[in-house]
């Protein structure tokens, strides 16, 4: 089973701590880990600098009671749970600093509101390229928490090198997922031939329509099969509905989420080896501006944060 260890919550609104906090708090009483507890906010300005000593004390206290509103579970060790608030500009670099500094495993805050409910908003999107850990993104489920719809998009046929590997990471920390919200696991995996639709629509170059639709069956089965492979290996031992689509996955994830009410998507990053914070092609970008879910984004083995701690 996975587990995330040491786990920081970040939160940029004064008495806007709910959801996300919620499950973090869940997730480490769960994991038997630590969380930290931060809030971000910009430096008073000079004639208000008088009052941001007091202000930082009255949002520690309004943080520890908000956890203590929140957490239902007696279990939960207050020892485990630190508080802490930074002023600063660039919230997106300093989460991902506190991350470099202390280690932590999972970073996870509400999603920034966005126009028209998907995508998300820059300081999100800074942190999902830059941040070196999982990042869990968290809006409202559409139904209770204990009915929340997981899904995992996987690629069993990345040309990356740290492609397999992140498959199967995302395997597992998503059935692990799976597991706690007492849920089946949606797969979902997207295979296409490139060339086909430009063959059939070409007038002035044609191909046999046997032969174009040997070569699509025989792409086909090379990804049915390398898919089949990845989950056997994977040994999954949560129940799941595996679905292999036919088509771009940045127009078929996105339409898969919202068409089965998805509310959480764990999926990944494919990074270039030694290039900081580098996302091969617009695929996931793509379909990060397309959702409305919830959002679990993990890195592969070998990933290199392009954020520089300070000196």
């Amino acid at each position: 089973m996975h587990c995330f260890r040491n786990i920081l919550y970040v939160t940029l609104k004064p008495g806007d701590q709910s959801f996300a906090l919620n499950e973090a708090l869940r997730i480490a009483q769960q994991n038997e880990t630590s969380l930290k507890v931060l809030a971000i906010f910009p430096e008073f300005p000079g004639e208000l600098k008088p009052f941001q000593d007091k202000f930082k004390q009255s949002v520690l206290d309004q943080l520890e009671a908000s956890v203590k509103e929140n957490c239902d579970s007696p279990e939960m060790d207050p020892g485990k749970i630190s508080y802490e608030v930074e002023f600063g500009k660039t919230p997106g670099l300093r989460m991902v600093r506190q991350v470099l500094r202390h280690d932590f495993g999972l970073i996870i805050k509400d999603a920034e509101p966005h126009e028209g409910g998907k995508g998300f908003q820059a300081v999100d999107m800074e942190l999902l390229r830059k941040c070196p850990c999982p990042v869990w993104l968290c809006r409202p489920p559409r139904a209770n928490r204990e009915d929340s719809k997981l899904a995992v998009a996987i690629d069993p046929d990345s040309s990356a090198p740290a492609g397999e590997g992140l498959a199967l990471k995302l395997l597992e920390v998503a059935s692990s997922v799976a597991e706690r919200l007492t849920q089946d696991l949606n797969i979902i995996s997207c295979w296409d031939s490139e060339f086909e639709e430009t063959l059939r629509s070409n007038v002035w170059f044609r191909i046999p329509e046997d032969a174009l639709q040997h070569t699509v069956a025989n792409i086909f089965a090379r990804h049915r099969n390398a898919l089949r492979s990845l989950i056997q290996q994977a040994a999954l031992e949560e129940k799941f509905r595996l679905h292999h689509l036919h088509g771009q996955p940045d127009e078929l994830i996105p339409s898969f989420v919202e068409r089965n009410g998805i509310d959480i998507l764990v999926m990944g990053t494919v990074a270039r080896v030694g290039i900081p914070g580098f996302l091969i092609g617009n695929t996931a970008e793509n379909v990060l501006q397309k959702v409305s879910c919830s959002l679990l984004v993990v890195k592969p083995e070998g990933f290199v944060c392009p954020v520089k701690m300070e000196a």
